[in-house]
């Protein structure tokens, strides 16, 4: 495993993608609290001891003191556990601290995150404190603020299948993002328990406090198109254009969606059946065969699967069948 995971380790060190990755969604909608965690996030990259300084401080706010975060769920990685299951996903790989910078990179990755997922625990409690002054907060309650904030920073939820994102890890290069993008799309923060309490009579306050965090960074991405549509920027509007939502300058394409748009691209696909080239031709998804009016897409979901291959396996692949997942040619 260590040997597997080390390339992909290696490959998401030495940038600070945190902020607008996993951590773009929370940040679209609250860019001061995310501004916040980026001057920890420096400092831990320049010092163990400052990481440590804000674990701590973290781990004795009132909230994780009376068991809150705990309760909630709220995954927070231990800086001192290097246990594989127990670290970020990319970063499951203990031979990758040994490579100078990769070990900086991991705590500066951890501890915006942590800090992150906190203060955004901390903000969405005081929210519903304040909205719903007479409302004690259920362990339900918690949990669904705890699951909201993990799915949001790149946690999807695997519910009873959580012992498989190990090995799932090992094969995939971020399994949890990808799973964390869809279920952000279709809303599972908000319906999460939604068979045992069916018409929200116990949760609604905090789905309420949830919703306005869609909602705010809803509008946060609706100025931040606004304004480069006044700039004069192209975005690609197609859905089945996997250029869909990102901004054109000239050759350099701009993802600023966290990883929403691949997903969102894929869902569309597979409701269609239609692929729009970079030419900009409409054509049917790749391997589709219409069978009994129902479009066959496996093509497009084998091709998404293998672009979020980690690096070894992916590799294999490509070199076994002589082709990568865009189709381009690969050799030894």
């Amino acid at each position: 495993k260590e040997t597997l995971n080390l390339p992909r380790a290696v490959l998401a060190s030495f940038d600070l993608s945190a902020v607008l990755r996993q951590g773009g969604f929370i940040g679209f909608g609250n860019p001061l609290r995310s501004a916040r965690s980026i001057v920890p996030m420096l400092r831990a990259f320049a010092s163990e001891k400052a990481a440590f300084a804000t674990e701590q401080q973290i781990l004795n706010r009132p909230n994780a003191l009376n068991g809150n975060y705990a309760k909630a769920k709220l995954y927070l990685a231990s800086l001192d556990e290097f246990r594989l299951s127990k670290q970020e996903e990319i970063m499951m790989s203990k031979f990758a601290n040994a490579i100078p910078g990769v070990r900086a990179s991991n705590r500066a990755f951890m501890v915006f995150l942590n800090k992150l997922r906190a203060d955004s625990f901390d903000a969405m409690l005081e929210t519903r404190e304040r909205w719903f002054e007479s409302k004690e907060p259920s362990r339900k309650d918690l949990e669904i603020i705890g699951n909201f904030i993990n799915v949001a920073t790149g946690r999807g939820d695997l519910g009873r299948y959580a012992a498989a994102a190990e090995p799932m890890a090992t094969l995939f290069f971020s399994p949890r993002l990808a799973l964390s993008r869809f279920q952000l799309l279709t809303g599972q923060p908000l319906l999460k328990g939604a068979i045992s309490d069916p018409l929200f009579r116990n949760t609604a306050a905090t789905r309420v406090v949830v919703a306005s965090e869609y909602a705010k960074t809803l509008t946060g991405l609706i100025v931040f198109y606004g304004l480069t549509q006044l700039a004069g920027v192209e975005v690609v509007s197609d859905p089945n254009s996997s250029d869909f939502g990102k901004i054109k300058l000239g050759n350099t394409h701009i993802d600023p969606m966290m990883g929403l748009i691949q997903a969102t691209v894929l869902m569309s696909r597979l409701a269609t059946g239609k692929h729009t080239t970079q030419k900009g031709e409409v054509v049917q998804v790749r391997g589709e065969k219409p069978r009994f009016g129902i479009p066959d897409t496996m093509g497009a979901i084998t091709k998404y699967g293998r672009s979020k291959l980690a690096p070894v396996p992916g590799a294999v692949i490509d070199t076994l069948s002589g082709r990568d997942f865009k189709g381009d040619k690969t050799t030894l």
